[in-house]
């Protein structure tokens, strides 16, 4: 039959979004979003005034309790609230040859969603019911990343259970499409094409329907619109699903995951040397050593590419981690971070950054290498705007992403800072030209319980002097701890301050280029 509707039946973060964004990339497709449920709403009014009537079909004296409903044009008034959500709230294109909704508020009970199907299906003979479900576990988690109040896992095992159900016993008007199947393999999607007259082996407004795919996803993930997959410019790549990737420039990162011999085993054997060689001074200055590198994206998420990583196993945090098994002086946290990435981005789509939940993995596992109990931040609140990130403003035009921040520092307070973090705060920033390496920052917590240790951090932007990275998770864990952004030691203020621990931090991608431990910070 040829459907005039297409209704996405869904329940939180199941994929209803997607599946609308692919439609709509289509030309003569108009899906709209959200509506609060309205349509439910509708269904409900609608029934109940329906059978109010067939109820009571003779007329009535006044003094009964159903007086006048006899007279009542019940039909009429059903006819003006469909008419009424169709052109006042949908408001399809005028040239749509199919239009509809997609909604996520079906979490009833099955007696209740059969009869709202069932209405749907007689009141719009020509429309096609697309049910979005999502493997359990991963529903679960999304909601619960998302702090949905839907999250309760029964209601979603539920939702997915009852869909199944009804669409299997009225396959001529309906269809399931599950989040992981399409995504995995968009040639899921051609009985949806087919059944609404699309040709599935086309473009779809451009691109393939993985791209499209990819962008729904993006749009999904707040990166409205990402550049075409693969474009390459001003040294940033363009992956799947608004993922945007550091490839060239100075670092020339993707050589470390292209070419076999780029980081070789010397390079390997340098960053041994120099961590152990690190550590034993250290010791013999009455301080712990940790060392931390912060995997690079290509690392964690090779799938979001795009394109092929031959040599992704010689990335060189892996290459020195098997050298330096275990926690006694390289603290290998890229297992964790992909654990992580499971239930919550652990980068931001269009920076070169990690996020809250990936810098408190990486916090976690110092923590968990120091034999320290790491702090719990889940009272601290986040706040987002939508802003260019780093990579985002490597294209024309720029990326937008709807970035989320938490600021960490509570019980912690500054207690000096030198004069480049003064510079970059009062002009260095806003004029764009702020300078990192050599910035001093020392912070005191005095709060009872904090860790007595005095902990001296070498860092970069992954650490950071603002308080929503690594150094504001250590500075609300210990008393005192003093941050330099270097990938290099100064010995001259390590032996000034002796700390109890020192921690380096480096991000993946600054490994071509090994430390001389030669810095001479200013305190001032």
């Amino acid at each position: 039959m040829q459907f005039q509707q297409a209704f996405i039946i869904g329940y939180p973060h199941a994929g209803a979004s997607i599946l609308q964004a692919v439609l709509n990339a289509e030309p003569g497709i108009c899906i709209r979003g959200e509506n609060a449920g309205t349509m439910v709403k509708l269904v409900q009014i609608a029934s109940d005034l329906e059978a109010l009537k067939h109820a009571h079909q003779q007329p009535q004296p006044p003094h009964a309790p159903f007086y006048g409903v006899s007279d009542m044009r019940v039909q009429a008034y059903v006819d003006q609230l469909f008419s009424g959500f169709r052109d006042h709230l949908l408001r399809p294109d005028p040239d749509a040859r199919i239009w509809g909704f997609a909604d996520t508020q079906h979490l009833m009970p099955y007696p209740q969603l059969v009869a709202y199907c069932n209405y749907l299906r007689r009141r719009f003979p020509e429309a096609l019911l697309v049910f979005a479900t999502r493997d359990n576990t991963a529903a679960q988690a999304a909601n619960r990343a998302a702090k949905s109040p839907e999250a309760d896992p029964a209601l979603l095992a539920r939702a997915k259970n009852q869909f199944e159900t009804y669409a299997a016993a009225h396959p001529e008007r309906c269809l399931v499409l599950q989040y992981e199947d399409y995504v995995a393999d968009p040639a899921v999607l051609r009985p949806l094409y087919e059944r609404l007259g699309l040709d599935a082996d086309t473009l779809i407004a451009g691109s393939t329907p993985t791209e499209a795919l990819s962008r729904a996803e993006a749009a999904r993930a707040g990166v409205p619109n990402p550049p075409p997959l693969g474009l390459i410019e001003n040294g940033a790549l363009s992956g799947r699903n608004g993922w945007l990737f550091l490839w060239d420039g100075s670092n020339e990162v993707h050589r470390y995951y292209t070419e076999p011999d780029f980081f070789t085993d010397a390079d390997t054997q340098g960053w041994v040397d120099l961590l152990t060689s690190r550590r034993d001074r250290l010791a013999s200055l009455g301080a712990r050593y940790r060392h931390m590198t912060v995997p690079d994206k290509l690392t964690l998420y090779p799938d979001q590419v795009g394109r092929p990583l031959p040599h992704a196993d010689r990335h060189p945090a892996g290459l020195v981690a098997a050298r330096l098994p275990g926690d006694g002086l390289n603290v290998d946290i890229k297992a964790a971070m992909l654990e992580t990435a499971k239930q919550a981005a652990t980068y931001r789509r269009t920076d070169t950054h990690w996020t809250f939940e990936g810098c408190q993995t990486g916090y976690h596992r110092l923590c968990q290498a120091l034999g320290v109990t790491p702090q719990d931040f889940s009272d601290r609140k986040s706040g987002s705007r939508s802003m260019v990130m780093d990579l985002g403003n490597k294209f024309t035009p720029q990326v937008l992403e709807e970035a989320h921040f938490t600021p960490l520092m509570r019980d912690s307070r500054r207690v000096s800072v030198n004069a480049q973090i003064r510079f970059n705060e009062e002009t260095g920033f806003a004029e764009g030209k702020p300078r990192f390496v050599g910035c001093y920052m020392h912070m005191q917590n005095d709060r009872p319980d904090a860790r007595p240790e005095t902990v001296m951090l070498f860092g970069d932007s992954f650490s950071e002097f603002r308080p929503h990275q690594l150094t504001a998770m250590l500075s609300e864990t210990f008393r005192n701890v003093h941050f330099i952004w270097s990938t290099g030691l100064d010995w001259n203020l390590i032996e000034r301050i002796r700390p109890n621990i020192v921690i380096t931090e480096i991000a993946e991608r600054f490994m071509s280029t090994l430390p001389k431990d030669d810095l001479n910070v200013s305190l001032d």
